[in-house]
Protein backbone atom coordinates (compact mmCIF):
# COMPACT_ATOMS: atom_id res chain seq x y z
CA UNK A 1 0.00 0.00 0.00
CA UNK A 2 1.21 3.57 -0.98
CA UNK A 3 1.01 6.19 1.91
CA UNK A 4 -1.03 9.28 1.35
CA UNK A 5 1.26 11.75 2.43
CA UNK A 6 5.12 11.96 1.14
CA UNK A 7 7.58 10.64 3.20
CA UNK A 8 10.83 13.04 3.32
CA UNK A 9 13.01 12.44 0.69
CA UNK A 10 10.04 11.49 -1.74
CA UNK A 11 9.08 15.39 -2.37
CA UNK A 12 12.37 16.75 -3.46
CA UNK A 13 10.86 17.97 -6.70
CA UNK A 14 8.11 20.66 -6.98
CA UNK A 15 5.45 21.58 -9.79
CA UNK A 16 4.94 24.98 -11.20
CA UNK A 17 2.54 25.22 -8.77
CA UNK A 18 4.02 24.12 -5.60
CA UNK A 19 7.12 25.89 -6.60
CA UNK A 20 5.25 29.18 -6.47
CA UNK A 21 3.39 28.40 -3.25
CA UNK A 22 6.56 28.00 -1.64
CA UNK A 23 8.17 30.78 -2.75
CA UNK A 24 5.13 33.43 -2.32
CA UNK A 25 5.12 33.77 -6.43
CA UNK A 26 2.09 34.20 -8.78
CA UNK A 27 1.11 30.79 -10.07
CA UNK A 28 1.96 32.15 -13.47
CA UNK A 29 5.81 33.23 -12.51
CA UNK A 30 7.87 29.50 -13.06
CA UNK A 31 6.11 29.00 -16.81
CA UNK A 32 6.87 32.12 -17.55
CA UNK A 33 10.64 32.43 -16.59
CA UNK A 34 10.88 29.01 -18.45
CA UNK A 35 10.23 30.43 -21.41
CA UNK A 36 12.63 33.26 -20.97
CA UNK A 37 15.33 30.64 -20.26
CA UNK A 38 15.63 32.41 -16.54
CA UNK A 39 14.38 30.70 -13.00
CA UNK A 40 16.01 27.63 -11.61
CA UNK A 41 17.06 24.27 -13.81
CA UNK A 42 13.78 22.31 -14.41
CA UNK A 43 13.03 18.36 -15.68
CA UNK A 44 10.04 17.22 -17.76
CA UNK A 45 8.54 14.00 -16.84
CA UNK A 46 6.51 13.69 -20.03
CA UNK A 47 4.54 16.67 -20.32
CA UNK A 48 5.01 17.67 -16.64
CA UNK A 49 7.27 19.64 -15.25
CA UNK A 50 9.55 19.83 -12.17
CA UNK A 51 11.88 21.81 -9.98
CA UNK A 52 14.11 19.78 -8.16
CA UNK A 53 14.81 21.25 -4.47
CA UNK A 54 18.46 21.28 -4.62
CA UNK A 55 18.05 23.28 -8.23
CA UNK A 56 15.92 25.91 -6.99
CA UNK A 57 18.51 26.03 -3.87
CA UNK A 58 21.24 26.38 -6.04
CA UNK A 59 19.72 29.40 -8.04
CA UNK A 60 18.62 30.80 -5.00
CA UNK A 61 22.33 30.83 -4.02
CA UNK A 62 23.44 32.03 -7.32
CA UNK A 63 21.01 35.30 -6.65
CA UNK A 64 18.46 34.04 -8.17
CA UNK A 65 19.82 35.92 -11.16
CA UNK A 66 20.31 33.41 -13.82
CA UNK A 67 18.76 30.15 -14.49
CA UNK A 68 21.12 26.92 -13.52
CA UNK A 69 21.27 25.13 -16.78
Amino acid sequence: MVPDTPTPGQREALSDREFANRYGLNPKTPAVWRNRGQGPRFIRLGRAVRYRLADIEAWLANGGEEAVR
